[in-house]
């Protein structure tokens, strides 16, 4: 195989996870347990490498487990995200992973541990969102500014669309100043963490390969 050896920790969760596997062929687990099951995939999935054939093989566990669990039970919002989510890890069309990330919306808008995913998510796929899926957006990314706003300004940052938030703060001058000020404190920290990574990236390259250089004392 092309992968990676296993580290041990991650050879256990495989071992856990062929007997998990082995146990749901046998007797299948309910909505909520076969959930459970896909985001062990997901992660594991994600841990032995997106791009490696066992980690695509976990993921498309994930998406099948997924789709499993939400024919029995519609209604779990973490379910339909964690399901968009690996639809992107597997490097699925956004299109693909859409109807999943607006079933999310739709069963929890205003789940608060999934405001900035689906901000995050809906800002990556903003080219093939339709109006609709921009007015959810919208509301997602209002919410997260009320539940956590240092979170979504650095989300805001990443993509430069500080209009999603500003157009919405429009009427409230006080927060408005208050997220643009965190905005552009949010590009300078990531204006210097890329300074950082190109310092660390020149330094690797500059050190000689072979025994490291004994320092004189």
């Amino acid at each position: 195989s092309a992968d990676q050896p296993e580290k041990p920790d991650l050879a256990r969760l495989l071992a856990v996870l062929r007997a998990a596997d082995r146990q749901f062929e046998r007797m299948p687990f309910d909505a909520e347990d076969t959930a459970q099951l896909a985001y062990v995939h997901m992660m594991a999935g994600m841990q032995q490498g997106t791009w490696s054939a066992g980690g695509k093989r976990h993921l498309a566990r994930a998406e099948t487990l997924y789709r499993h669990s939400l024919a029995r039970s519609p209604a779990n919002t973490f379910a339909w995200s964690r399901l968009a989510h690996t639809l992107t890890l597997l490097g699925q069309p956004a299109e693909q992973a859409i109807p999943a990330w607006e079933k999310s919306i739709e069963t929890a808008p205003h789940e608060p541990k999934l405001l900035l995913w689906r901000s995050e998510f809906g800002l990556a796929s903003l080219a093939f969102l339709q109006e609709r899926h921009r007015r959810a957006l919208s509301a997602q990314i209002a919410g997260a500014w009320e539940a956590y706003p240092w979170g979504v300004t650095q989300v805001l940052a990443r993509y430069r669309a500080p209009q999603w938030l500003e157009s919405q703060l429009a009427n409230d001058p006080e927060q408005l100043k208050k997220f643009r000020k965190n905005y552009h404190y949010a590009l300078k920290e990531m204006e210097a963490a890329r300074d950082r990574a190109r310092q660390q990236e020149g330094r690797t390259r500059k050190q000689p390969s072979g025994k490291p250089r004994q320092e004189k004392p």
